[in-house]
């Protein structure tokens, strides 16, 4: 999708059926997203900072720098209404579940509840005591949680109007997160304290636990998708397993000879892989801390590795442009060779088990790891290292992240 203005604020319907897109000079466009063909558009009389979609998919609010918010009928093109009383720029906008309040936050450092229906200002939420950057609404309706400049994120009552416990996250140079299976709880390695895994409650906030047993530089981390287990790999060649309810370090795995690059669980827990720079895969069993295989050495270092979905093989990508595909349970592989590429920072495989990709500098490289027949495909349009990929689980899109501050939908 090309537009001829700068992009300030994009958002999906709920149903997924529409997509939205703000511009600098103050145009709202909507595309289909069966087709992505433009299928609405209106030109506001200043830039449109933020959009939100109404649960209804019908509705679009709207933060302006004028100060007001408007609510937009893309069906019928009718303004409906003007909501007036912030005194600086708006930054961010949220329907709550039920669609009948609006929130909205300013650089006047107050938050505004406004009725979706009629544009009454409902209340005005004062505490933060700089920019009010964003506000989101509890999936329950129940709590609004908002974030601000002053560090602090704050929660609100949206019936009453009336402020809850709040908290300041602290402010952690995070090189790599990690969720846990069940969305409550985040693992962050922090870059300033090479050795620290740091646990933050994912609905509250709230700093947890830290992971610290003064070890070398972390290279991976990775929640197990049952249980309560954190994976965690280092420089110092062993793997760790973390009791994530406790903080307790479980056990230490050796047996690499090198640093390890990367660490992963397999889909139902039972397993680690890990792989380090000589290009040694190795396999855990999590139940009894002892490699479940013998080991396989290639000439080159493994860069990053993934399971497939069903958990039967593990997949691997070695600096010679070699992808290897494990059979998990009796360590047999065979290779697929490609043509060398650059630096590989992600990998991510289809569910159907047949293509990997891999986010290298610039683009992703699409790999057929089922067949022996060479078959590449590159998604071009970064352009700086890709740091992740992610297939949907219908497998028809790749997400991407990049370090050129850019996120892409393929």
């Amino acid at each position: 999708l090309e537009a001829h203005a700068a992009v300030k604020a994009i958002a999906f319907s709920p149903n997924g059926k529409m997509f939205a897109v703000a511009l600098s000079e103050g145009s709202l466009i909507t595309y289909n997203t069966l087709t992505w063909i433009r299928a609405h558009q209106h030109k506001e009389h200043s830039p449109v900072v933020c959009i939100a979609f109404s649960p209804n998919n019908r509705h679009l609010a709207f933060g302006h720098r004028d100060m007001t918010c408007h609510v937009w009928d893309f069906f019928s093109g009718e303004t409906l209404l003007v909501l007036e009383g912030h005194t600086d720029w708006v930054n961010s906008v949220a329907f709550s579940p039920c669609g009948k309040q609006i929130a909205s936050v300013s650089n006047d450092s107050t938050i505004r509840l406004w009725s979706s229906e009629t544009g009454e200002c409902l209340f005005v939420l004062s505490g933060h005591e700089d920019i009010v950057l964003s506000a989101r609404y509890a999936a329950d309706g129940r709590r609004l949680v908002s974030g601000s400049k002053d560090g602090a994120i704050r929660v609100w009552d949206p019936e009453t109007g009336t402020p809850g416990a709040d908290w300041v996250i602290p402010r952690i140079n995070c090189s790599r997160v990690a969720l846990s299976a069940d969305g409550q709880q985040l693992a962050v390695m922090n870059f300033s304290k090479s050795s620290e895994i740091c646990l933050v409650d994912a609905i509250t906030g709230e700093k947890g636990l830290i992971l610290d047993d003064g070890t070398s530089w972390l290279t991976d981390i990775a929640f197990s998708p049952i249980g309560e287990l954190i994976v965690s790999s280092s420089k110092d060649k062993t793997v760790r397993l973390w009791d994530t309810s406790n903080g307790q370090l479980i056990s230490r795995l050796s047996g690499h000879t090198n640093r390890i690059t990367t660490c992963v669980f397999s889909p139902d827990g039972l397993q680690i892989a890990s792989g380090d720079v000589d290009g040694i895969i190795r396999l855990w069993e999590v139940s009894t801390n002892g490699s479940s295989s013998n080991t396989q050495q290639l000439v080159a270092q493994v860069r990053t590795l993934t399971y497939s979905h069903d958990g039967l093989c593990i997949i691997s990508d070695r600096v010679n442009g070699t992808i290897q595909r494990w059979d998990s349970f009796t360590g047999v592989s065979r290779s697929i060779s490609l043509p060398p590429a650059p630096d590989v920072y992600s990998v991510a495989l289809s569910p159907n088990g047949r293509w990997l990709a891999s986010g290298i500098k610039g683009n992703i490289r699409l790999s057929n790891v089922e067949t022996d027949v060479v078959e590449r495909v590159k998604l071009e349009g970064h352009t700086d290292a890709v740091y992740s990929v992610a297939y949907s689980s219908c497998g028809k899109w790749i997400l991407s992240g990049s370090r050129d501050k850019t996120a892409r939908l393929w």
